[in-house]
């Protein structure tokens, strides 16, 4: 995207001048051929080019559309939806069990518009780092392509459709188109801020967001019910409830946690939490508290009053019935 729009070093210009030769040149065979005059719609079509070339009618066809033109800001229409839907997502430091929930960049540094292009690059390394631990803890390390994989996701339900798609946007996303938007004095600056900084987010949320997922779908494949806990505290990965429509075993409350590391102390400090006596809804005097985290984890909890499991491990623990007896010597085995 090199030169300004209209230039003669823009590829968008060469396009538009070929465009141009093409249209003339059918035109003046179909007259030259044809026993009729000249057919009114190679003019229609002449006249479409030439409004193309505006940057003006290209914006408008873009905000109207979901069509990305030559010469626009590369995040269409619906990207720009997806960063608008991203607003749901928590803000949360997934090596801490909650955080006073001030908003801020995870992966990025807050001055990143100061060098966009070193921005998303680190953007997109993050990206590759994350997908390839969603590889190995989810899908045994079979390695696909960074795109493949963002679909994978989407279509197994393991992300939603607004992250696949910004996650997709930032791997395509060039740094020179965000550095050139934000040159500008309009609201594509705006736009280009808004999606580097929802990126930030998405990035870094990525396992977390899968794992919690893979984790819903194992149980809900396995007949169990999920229940969320509305009106957790800022800042914290949300717990939820998990029980058998059909048994009468006591409701599980799940605090999804990404101990990866040895040093970890996030399941000490989930552990703290669960076990202080003021309780967030009438479930928890009945529900058993327990923590799950990746099978792929190096962290080696200590037995505590709250079980902590790896994800295969609690899976089985399900398969077999969840039996009671085993329930508080769950991952006493690592």
């Amino acid at each position: 995207m090199g030169g300004k729009p209209g230039s003669w070093k823009s590829w968008p210009f060469v396009a538009l001048v070929l465009a141009l030769v093409a249209i003339a040149t059918a035109a003046f065979l179909a007259h030259l051929w044809g026993d009729e005059g000249l057919d009114p719609l190679y003019l229609v079509a002449f006249l479409a080019v030439i409004g193309l070339s505006f940057e003006g009618t290209r914006r408008w066809l873009e905000r109207a559309t979901n069509v990305k033109l030559p010469g626009g800001f590369e995040v269409a229409r619906q990207v720009e939806d997806a960063v608008a839907q991203a607003a749901e997502l928590p803000d949360v430091d997934e090596e801490r069990d909650e955080t006073t929930g001030e908003e801020r960049l995870r992966v990025l540094d807050s001055d990143w518009w100061q060098e966009p292009e070193a921005a998303m690059e680190k953007l997109r390394s993050e990206l590759r780092k994350r997908l390839t631990w969603i590889e190995r803890e989810l899908f045994a390390a079979n390695h696909r392509r960074p795109t493949a994989l963002i679909a994978r996701l989407e279509d197994e339900r393991l992300i939603k459709r607004f992250e696949a798609r910004i996650a997709a946007a930032v791997l395509e996303v060039s740094g020179a188109v965000v550095a050139r938007e934000l040159r500008r004095d309009d609201d594509r600056r705006e736009v280009a801020v808004r999606f580097v900084e929802t990126a930030d987010t998405v990035v870094y949320q990525l396992r977390l967001i899968a794992f919690d997922n893979a984790v819903r779908q194992g149980l809900n494949d396995r007949g169990l019910r999920i229940l969320d806990i509305r009106g957790q505290p800022k800042g914290r990965w949300p717990d939820f409830y998990a029980f058998h429509p059909e048994h009468q075993e006591e409701p599980l409350r799940i605090s999804v946690r990404m101990a990866r590391t040895k040093a970890s102390n996030l399941i000490d400090r989930a552990r703290r939490r669960l076990g202080k006596p003021a309780a967030e809804t009438p479930l928890d005097d009945l529900a058993r508290n327990l923590i799950v985290f990746p099978q792929t984890s190096k962290t080696k909890p200590g037995p505590g009053p709250i079980p902590a499991v790896k994800r295969v491990d609690f899976f089985a623990w399900i398969d077999r019935g969840m039996p009671a007896v085993e329930f508080q010597n769950l991952g006493d085995a690592d």
